[in-house]
């Protein structure tokens, strides 16, 4: 079974709709990739994604996909 932040963060073409919109991510600290990274996290890294404004991290995150 693979999570769905696993295949968004694989698969470029289901990034690809997101391109330039802001994504907002809610989640709760068990949200996590199949190697146990917060989904957050795992999101920020993404390499076409900017990380999200410093402001509550804790309660609801955004962040801004940018897929080429």
């Amino acid at each position: 079974m693979t999570f769905g932040i696993d295949r968004l963060l694989a698969d470029p073409a289901l990034r690809a709709p997101l391109k330039g919109r802001r994504v907002a991510l809610l989640a709760h600290p068990a949200s996590v990739t199949a190697d146990l990274t917060h989904s957050i996290d795992a999101l920020a890294a993404c390499p076409t994604s900017r990380s999200p404004p410093p402001s509550g991290r804790s309660t609801a995150c955004a962040a801004t996909c940018r897929t080429t």
